[in-house]
Order: structure tokens, then C-alpha cells, then sequence
């Protein structure tokens, strides 16, 4: 843990390109109640403004925890949690099925006082398609590891 105080500035490894389909939108809208038709009607969709159905915002964010547990291993930590997001925006929406990818920088980190010894990061990270050359989603993402 000693060693991520050194980490600002510090670019994370790219995630493997992905892809969101369909079926995990649908999902996705059954459980959140977000069944509009740009998400889950790809017949009516094709006709709309984005020419397909689109991925979810808050899809494209839950994505983000899974990034950190695969990118940043903190083997002394005694938990990681997500301790919240700061300047989310969904700049371009993400046609499903585009190929995808997450990219990070570790913007600061600090150390916790007493009771909740531990660190904080802080980092910038992007969802990018990768046919595209500006990010989709951008976030200020903030974890927590606990000593």
C-alpha cells in the first residue's frame, strides 16, 4: 500500500477491448427500470437519432469497479471499495456492440488518519471507443483501501 502514494500521476493499464451486447442492455433494463426505446427495441431504434440501440450511462459507469479490481491489485490491502465518483459525464453515446476500451490515470492519493487507516485514490478514468477518437464516459473515480 506504501508504494500507491507514489502512484500520481501514474497512467493504469488500458483495459482489454470489450464489447456491451444486447442482451446485457436488456439486463440491464429489467433490473434498473430504464426500458426506453434507444436501449432495448433495435428495430425502432435504427430509425432514431443514434441509427442503433445505445448503451445505458449508468451501465457504462458500473463497469468501472470491475476495471479497478483487474488493473490495480493492492495485495496488503485489507479491502478495496468504491468510495464514490466526482465529474461523471457521458460525452457521446455508445452504440451496442462497439468495441470498447477503459483508460486511467491515478490523479492523487492520500493517506486516512485514524479510525480508517488506509488510502485514497483519486483517478481520472475514460471509457473510449476504440473506432472513435474522444472518450464516451468520463469519471473522477474514488477508491478506498483499508490497512
Amino acid at each position: 500500500m506504501a508504494e500507491l502514494l507514489e502512484m500520481t500521476g501514474a497512467a493504469l493499464e488500458p483495459s482489454e477491448p470489450f464489447a456491451v451486447a444486447q442482451d446485457d442492455v436488456d439486463r440491464f433494463a429489467a433490473i434498473s427500470g430504464d426500458a426506453q426505446w434507444i436501449h432495448v427495441d433495435p428495430a425502432r431504434a435504427v430509425t432514431g437519432p443514434f441509427g442503433g440501440t445505445i448503451v445505458h450511462g449508468y451501465l457504462l459507469l458500473s463497469l468501472l469497479g470491475g476495471y479497478w479490481t483487474r488493473t490495480l491489485r493492492v495485495a496488503d490491502a485489507a479491502e478495496g471499495l468504491n468510495y464514490g465518483l466526482d465529474r461523471v459525464r457521458f460525452i457521446a453515446p455508445v452504440r451496442v456492440g462497439a468495441v470498447l476500451e477503459i483508460r486511467g490515470v491515478i490523479v492523487r492519493a492520500k493517506e486516512l488518519e485514524a479510525p480508517r487507516r488506509g488510502i485514497r485514490l483519486h483517478a481520472d478514468l475514460e471509457i473510449r471507443d476504440c473506432a472513435a477518437d474522444r472518450p464516451c464516459v468520463v469519471a473522477r473515480t474514488i477508491v478506498q483501501y483499508a490497512r
